[in-house]
């Protein structure tokens, strides 16, 4: 597989980290096979798609590192999955969103949880704002939420908690319980699993 996107090529091609390269090549054509060939030729020749690159392939090998650990051999990933985990993976830089990033991947590379993985987990992890990931990581499946309740979980006020619980309820992982209460969905359940919150 890694002959899909041979290492030193793709070092001397965009003048990156060849140790990286040499990790995580072969993981990257692991995940999407031939697809992933695809989106990297859509990344050439430009430094912010190689940036993206390097972006994703770093959670790529952290997601192999997680599986490894834990004796699991990763799978390869359907390119209906694997397209938009890539596409969707190598644009987030920001702290709280990418550990989601990490984990979500590496479900979909564990033959256990890939059938959990969703396409729309992916559109949901691409919409998130990190306030959101970082309350979404203290709700409780059995318990109502307020905007109040929320704050004293989270490092902003009622106000931006109210926001987080607004947007986690758009994005279907709550449900408004009460005009003002908000609990867990079906679908926010599975996805703080499969993007290891659980």
């Amino acid at each position: 597989m890694t002959d899909l996107i041979p290492g030193g090529d793709l070092a001397n091609l965009f003048h990156i980290n060849n140790e990286l390269i040499t990790n995580t090549a072969g993981y990257a054509a692991e995940i999407g096979g031939g697809t992933v060939k695809d989106v990297w030729g859509l990344l050439i020749g430009d430094g912010v798609f190689v940036a993206r690159r390097e972006n994703f392939l770093r959670q790529l090998h952290r997601s192999r590192q997680k599986l490894i650990a834990e004796g699991i051999v990763p799978q390869p990933v359907s390119p209906s999955i694997g397209e938009p985990l890539i596409q969707g993976a190598a644009l987030e830089e920001r702290d709280e969103l990418i550990d989601l990033w990490v984990n979500l991947i590496a479900a979909a590379m564990d033959p256990r949880k890939a059938s959990s993985v969703r396409y729309s987990f992916i559109e949901i992890l691409r919409k998130m704002d990190p306030q959101d990931a970082l309350l979404l990581k203290f709700l409780g499946a059995s318990r109502t939420y307020d905007a109040l309740t929320a704050a004293a979980f989270v490092p902003f006020d009622q106000w931006g908690a109210q926001l987080a619980l607004e947007n986690l309820c758009i994005l279907g992982l709550l449900n408004q319980a009460t005009e003002m209460e908000y609990r867990l969905s079906a679908r926010g359940i599975e996805f703080r699993r499969a993007v290891g919150l659980t």
